[in-house]
């Protein structure tokens, strides 16, 4: 067994995985992400990864990663904590340099997360304008 292993119950695999969970903590603190989301953007990640079964996160599929969207919508009922799943499993994917973190349709991945407040091509449009819709 090694650290990365699923079933590892090790002391040593603990401190190991803990060590990581506190540098991907720290992380985040540089990048700008707040004291209260942070045990959040965690939680979201562990979740994420308990969903998958020991399959190792870098190996996702893009359709895991929808799946899970779609499985996590019934949990969340605010805008902004969309918004916190997708950041988190982004920054996550960035972290440990994921294939899925490119591939990944994050628009319609958001829209899986149950916005009902624009289309998927609409959200993808001003992501890629970089700009923000107008005020109501």
């Amino acid at each position: 067994m090694n650290s990365r292993s699923p079933s590892c119950r090790s002391r040593r695999c603990t401190t190991a995985a803990e060590a990581w969970w506190q540098r991907y903590l720290e992380t985040l603190s540089r990048q700008g992400v707040g004291d209260k989301a942070r045990p959040w953007y965690r939680r979201h990640v562990e979740r994420l990864l308990a969903a998958q079964s020991g399959q190792r996160a870098r190996d996702l599929s893009t359709d895991a990663i929808a799946a899970f969207c779609r499985d996590t919508r019934s949990l969340l009922s605010a805008d902004w904590q969309r918004d916190q799943v997708i950041d988190a499993l982004c920054r996550f994917g960035q972290a440990i340099g994921a294939p899925w973190r490119q591939t990944t349709d994050w628009p319609a991945c958001r829209v899986l997360l149950g916005s009902d407040d624009m289309s998927a091509d609409e959200l993808s449009q001003m992501m890629q304008a970089g700009v923000l819709p107008d005020d109501p």
